[in-house]
């Protein structure tokens, strides 16, 4: 099971009351390797999606102590996508497809500074800049709120939202790089 949080910076804000957006997804993270033709590396683009775009988020891991209550076990990298099914398509669908949630292997207990910088690119051309800080809930705000209303599970992976950008769409060719100052960085390929 996996939790997804989206609530970054009002400018970017999809939901109007300013709470964090959360729900499951339904597939497990393809951890993205070292190796760029790693399998899990790549995204295959749905052919029924009318588009598809990336999203950088920090990500964090949730573990369990002896009386079951949530801490942050290590935080990752992830790169969180998208895709637009039409206007009858529900949020959820569109967060799932299958290859969806790309996460860095290399991940540490400590979390990133308020000024570590965040952005993504497509083809080397920057489509989203940011900074940790300007998150709505911090990671240990948001881990709180999501186990006070939902509940968490050890192993659970939380995203924390992501920053204000235009729906860049993707193309088969494209190469997507994701990073955050502290946590380092992932690329995927499109197909």
């Amino acid at each position: 099971m996996r939790v997804i949080g989206a609530a970054y910076n009002f400018k970017g804000l999809e939901h109007p009351s300013g709470e964090p957006i959360f729900f499951f997804k339904n597939h497990r993270p393809d951890y993205v390797h070292i190796d760029p033709m790693s399998k899990n590396n790549r995204l295959k683009l749905p052919s029924y999606a009318n588009s598809v775009w990336p999203e950088v988020e920090v990500a964090f891991h949730v573990g369990m102590d002896e009386e079951n209550n949530p801490f942050i076990l290590h935080y990752s990298v992830a790169n969180d996508f998208t895709a637009d099914f039409g206007p009858d398509c529900h949020y959820l669908l569109g967060k799932s497809f299958p290859g969806s949630f790309k996460i860095s292997m290399v991940a540490t207990s400590k979390a990133p500074r308020a000024d570590a910088k965040m952005y993504c690119r497509i083809n080397e051309e920057l489509i989203q800049e940011d900074v940790v800080g300007n998150m709505i809930y911090n990671p240990q705000k948001l881990l709180d709120f999501l186990h006070s209303t939902v509940g968490l599970e050890k192993r659970d992976i939380i995203t924390c939202g992501t920053p204000f950008h235009t729906k860049t769409p993707l193309k088969s060719g494209d190469i997507v790089s994701v990073f955050i100052e502290g946590l380092g960085g992932i690329t995927n390929y499109c197909d």
